[in-house]
């Protein structure tokens, strides 16, 4: 189990110093049938961007693999050598597969005490999507990949949406970058 090295420190200077991971449950009808789907998403705490997310139907470290690999991506893209990922300590992030993915990927890991809900604002992110989400799209969906896709456009409408009101353009200006 990794040391807490964020110590509810939220606040980081630059993009991808520090990212928080954590799970959370949604309830959607797929042909009037109800369904739950874990969605794992990876925050930026400097931006507040969804930097990697992944679906499945249930929790288990592959999950937890393809956000990591996401985050990963992002690294190289942006060119950062050290990323801080915060979690908590689900048996999937706990797993010797995600640790030595994380060393294997220079991805720090970082979680809070056992038993502890340290990762407040991972947490309220995560509340705060799924409530959006469910309110601009509803929770009934003809299939598993409609609602996957729907998610998925959704987090980059949301993500572009923060860029453009983290940037200090006019609203002129933001016109144009639509």
């Amino acid at each position: 189990v990794a040391n807490d090295l964020i110590q509810h420190n939220y606040q980081a200077e630059y993009y991808l110093q520090k990212v928080g991971m954590d799970g959370t449950w949604i309830k959607i009808y797929i042909q009037n049938i109800l369904m739950k789907f874990l969605i794992e998403i990876a925050y930026d705490f400097y931006s507040s961007e969804v930097v990697s997310f992944a679906i499945d139907r249930s929790e288990n470290s592959q999950v937890i693999i393809k956000v990591i690999k996401g985050v990963s991506n992002k690294m190289k893209i942006h060119k950062i050598k050290k990323v801080i990922l915060h979690c908590d300590q689900g048996s999937g992030n706990t797993s010797q597969i995600v640790y030595n993915l994380c060393r294997q990927l220079k991805i720090q890991q970082s979680m809070s005490h056992s038993g502890f809900k340290g990762n407040q604002k991972t947490e309220g992110l995560n509340r705060w999507i799924k409530n959006d989400f469910n309110l601009i799209y509803g929770n009934k969906f003809n299939s598993e990949q409609e609602f996957i896709n729907t998610f998925t456009e959704y987090i980059n409408l949301r993500n572009s949406t923060f860029i453009l009101l983290k940037s200090k353009l006019s609203p002129n200006e933001m016109i144009y970058c639509k």
